[in-house]
């Protein structure tokens, strides 16, 4: 059964086709990576999806609504959730103040900041934060931020969950504890959509991959039949057929 459906979803900039008829559902529980070259619409196709910008032309829905154009607070509230590229923490708050927000203002809302609190430290442990749950977010290293952003995130208590270059600027052993991390997301029962360049993490947890170009789906499938898809090698992976950690 599809949680999210996306069908014919068009978005122009002035002079500028970002996204065109584009279309895929995601099913309950499975894990969706979104690959391409930079500029192929895969943010804007984020950004849309929840609410952030209006489609020209699509439509989209989530569980049994359509979403389409709703502002991003009612689209948090219906159960979608996102985390950014570029991170955005509540600097001058503390880790688990951050994630209380979440807590008083997502999907069903903790009773009270008490109830918010013990909760959001909950979630920091599910994330590896709980040690941290005092410090200021300001002082927190690029890693962690994302585990905050994500923590904030899930505190929301989504559905899904769209995740936009977690492992971006992470090193090996980062990357890898992302990637354990991703896995127990999807366990807990929280679909994910996950725009990534790091192809070894796709490979590892996607179970299909959608592959954008130019602002048009050129493929969908499964990770080993992306990888083999001779347009895919051609606009994105390269003759090697996979970008490491690129």
């Amino acid at each position: 059964m599809s949680l999210l459906r996306v069908q014919g979803l068009t978005k122009s900039f002035t002079g500028l086709m970002a996204l065109y008829q584009v279309s895929f559902e995601v099913a309950a529980g499975e894990v969706l990576a979104v690959i391409g070259p930079n500029g192929s619409g895969k943010t804007t196709l984020f950004n849309v999806i929840t609410g952030f910008l209006r489609p020209n032309a699509g439509r989209i829905t989530f569980g049994d609504r359509d979403i389409t154009g709703r502002a991003p607070h009612r689209i948090c509230r219906h159960g979608l959730a996102r985390i950014f590229q570029l991170v955005k923490p509540f600097l001058e708050l503390t880790v688990i103040q951050n994630v209380m927000v979440g807590r008083l203002y997502g999907r069903e809302r903790a009773a009270g900041q008490k109830r918010a609190r013990a909760e959001a430290l909950d979630i920091l442990r599910f994330v590896d934060l709980a040690e941290l749950a005092d410090q200021m977010a300001h002082t927190l290293t690029t890693a962690q931020r994302k585990r905050l952003e994500l923590a904030r995130a899930l505190a929301a208590q989504p559905r899904l969950i769209l995740l936009d270059e977690l492992m971006a600027g992470l090193n090996m052993t980062e990357t890898e504890e992302a990637m354990a991390l991703v896995r127990r997301i999807r366990d807990r029962g929280v679909t994910v959509v996950m725009v990534e360049h790091v192809m070894r993490a796709v490979m590892a947890v996607s179970d299909r991959v959608l592959v954008l170009c130019a602002g048009e789906k050129i493929a969908e499938g499964t990770p080993a039949e992306v990888v083999r898809d001779p347009e895919v090698i051609s606009a994105y992976l390269g003759d090697e057929g996979g970008r490491g950690d690129a």
